[in-house]
């Protein structure tokens, strides 16, 4: 991992900045700089985001984000997603650079469908 000048840390007002800001301080969330353990910190926070804020469907839904991710890459649906990021990426330092990248274009994506 190459250390890096952080921006100043910013409070989250949404679920695109709280994956921006968990892929810049990964350990801060997880306890430690692996894509994983990040990953899953990710989805517990999702599920109970969408089990407490129904309104959150489209901003901060993951469910369909897999499917997405598989038919983009051309792999197997059966892959969790993130098994889809950590194999096109060569480390995990480039896995969270993607994560927010490849979120917002799903999310994109889904906004321009509901257009």
């Amino acid at each position: 991992m190459t250390e890096k000048k952080l921006p100043p840390y910013k409070q989250p007002t949404n679920f695109r900045e709280f994956i921006q800001q968990i892929c810049l301080r990964p350990a801060m969330y997880a306890g430690t700089y692996d894509f994983y353990k990040a990953c899953i910190y990710i989805e517990g926070y999702n599920s109970a985001l969408l089990d407490h804020k129904p309104e959150a469907i489209g901003q901060a839904d993951l469910r369909g984000f897999y499917l997405w991710l598989a038919h983009k890459y051309g792999e197997s649906p059966s892959i969790a997603w993130i098994g889809t990021i950590r194999n096109y990426c060569n480390d995990d330092e480039s896995a969270f650079e993607q994560l927010p990248i490849l979120l917002d274009e799903y999310i994109n994506q889904l906004t321009d469908q509901e257009s």
